[in-house]
């Protein structure tokens, strides 16, 4: 099963809010779970990366990164912005483009997105869910 992670989830785990460790759980319980594919959007590291150095003291980014990277990454090229046009040609959307784009990806690679972002929960481009409610399906 394809798993797309949102930035919230990560800035959660890298940062020190009420949320950290349940994000923290979250994803060590699917790290350890061989029958999903954790997709990160190169777009959601880079917004995990700027929201942390605000947020986090002296935080270790090249680390950061380097963890990140472990997962499977996907990036912008023109064949998502082909993709994208299509997506466009039959529908519309009033998410900003970075929820649109992390919300294309996970409908790209028939993935659930795994997201705390209200914005993201309620749109339909793709399925999604939040991380409690992920783990009690499961």
């Amino acid at each position: 099963m394809n798993i797309v992670i949102d930035s919230s989830i990560l800035v959660s785990s890298f940062g020190l809010d009420k949320f950290t460790p349940q994000a923290n759980i979250f994803i060590e319980k699917l790290i350890k779970n061989t029958d999903y594919i954790i997709i990160i959007p190169t777009l959601v590291i880079a917004e995990t990366i700027t929201v942390v150095s605000r947020i986090v003291p002296k935080p270790d980014l090249l680390e950061i990164q380097r963890y990140l990277n472990l997962f499977q990454t996907v990036g912008l090229d023109t064949n998502f912005i082909d993709e994208m046009t299509d997506f466009f040609s039959s529908n519309s959307s009033l998410l900003k483009t970075s929820d649109l784009v992390i919300a294309l990806t996970a409908k790209l690679h028939s993935a659930t997105l795994i997201t705390w972002d209200a914005q993201l929960l309620s749109q339909n481009i793709c399925r999604v869910t939040s991380p409690e409610n992920f783990l009690c399906q499961k």
